[in-house]
C-alpha cells in the first residue's frame, strides 16, 4: 500500500521484517478487541518514516475460531468505530524521525505526545484529564501524556 493510505490490519499471521520488530508491541490500554487494529494505525505510520510500506497477500492459514459472543465482541469494537478516524488524523500529525534506527523513538512517539494532540485523541482535556481515558505525565520530566483513546472503566476482554 502507498504510504498515506490507512488500511487496519490485524495481529493474526502478519509478517514483521527485524528492523519493524518493536511496532509488533500492542497496546495494553485499550479493549482486547482493538488492539491489533490500533497497533496497525501506529505501525503503518512508523512504516513510512522508515520508508517501507504496508503489503497484504493471501493467506496462509485456516482460522478454527474459538465459542465466543458476538455481539459482545461488536460492543467491544464500538470504540474503534467512533475514533478510528481521529486516531489516523492524530498520528498523520506526529512528527517522527526518518530511517529504520528510528523505530523504538517513533513508536513511543506515536503513543506519547504533546498534551494537546493526546486530548484531541480522546475528547477535551478538562483541569489535565482526559475525560474518556487515562492520561499520565511521563517520567524524567518530560511535558508529555499518554492517552488510553477508551472509555475508563470499561473492562477489557481480557478482565472478564
Amino acid at each position: 500500500m502507498m504510504p498515506d493510505v490507512w488500511c487496519p490490519f490485524n495481529s493474526q499471521t502478519a509478517w514483521w521484517f527485524p528492523a519493524a520488530c518493536p511496532l509488533m508491541y500492542l497496546p495494553s490500554f485499550c479493549r482486547f478487541r482493538m488492539t491489533g487494529i490500533w497497533r496497525s494505525f501506529v505501525a503503518q505510520r512508523c512504516l513510512w518514516a522508515m520508508g517501507s510500506a504496508l503489503t497484504f497477500h493471501q493467506a496462509e492459514v485456516i482460522q478454527q475460531r474459538n465459542v465466543h459472543n458476538l455481539l459482545k465482541d461488536f460492543e467491544d469494537e464500538v470504540p474503534g468505530y467512533l475514533r478510528n478516524e481521529s486516531i489516523c488524523e492524530i498520528l498523520e500529525n506526529v512528527k517522527l524521525k526518518p530511517g529504520r534506527e528510528a523505530v523504538g523513538g517513533n513508536l513511543l512517539r506515536c503513543y506519547i505526545s504533546e498534551p494537546s494532540c493526546a486530548a484531541s485523541a480522546c475528547g477535551a482535556a478538562k483541569n489535565g484529564e482526559c475525560p474518556v481515558g487515562s492520561v499520565r505525565t511521563v517520567p524524567q520530566g518530560e511535558a508529555a501524556t499518554i492517552c488510553s483513546w477508551t472509555n475508563r472503566g470499561s473492562a477489557t476482554s481480557r478482565e472478564q
